[in-house]
């Protein structure tokens, strides 16, 4: 497949994939998404977050099994890690209420 050269959709700077490197890096940099790859919430994260909630398909804090979720103990930001014995299971309703 051949690619043409093409003015930037936002600032009309030729480029060859419709969008400049300087525009892409701005919408990327206003990406949502971008918050969570950037806190390490990677493919590592899903698949031992998805491992938790598979061993222990309860809410550690009300027993709950609707929504769980898997949460850090100690925080990527205070030091902690991504391995199982940090990861604690929670309901959204018990994530969201934690201190």
């Amino acid at each position: 497949m051949i690619k043409f050269n093409t003015p930037c959709l936002y600032c009309g700077v030729v480029s060859r994939n419709g969008t400049c490197t300087q525009c892409r890096s701005a919408i990327e940099a206003k990406d949502p998404r971008r918050k969570q790859r950037h806190r390490q919430y990677d493919y590592d994260w899903q698949r031992l977050s998805r491992l938790a909630r598979t061993l222990q398909p309860w809410c550690s804090r009300c027993g709950s099994k609707r929504d769980l979720t898997a949460d850090h103990i100690l925080s990527l930001a205070n030091g902690g890690s991504n391995i199982i014995e940090n990861v604690m299971v929670l309901c959204r309703k018990c994530n969201s209420s934690k201190q």
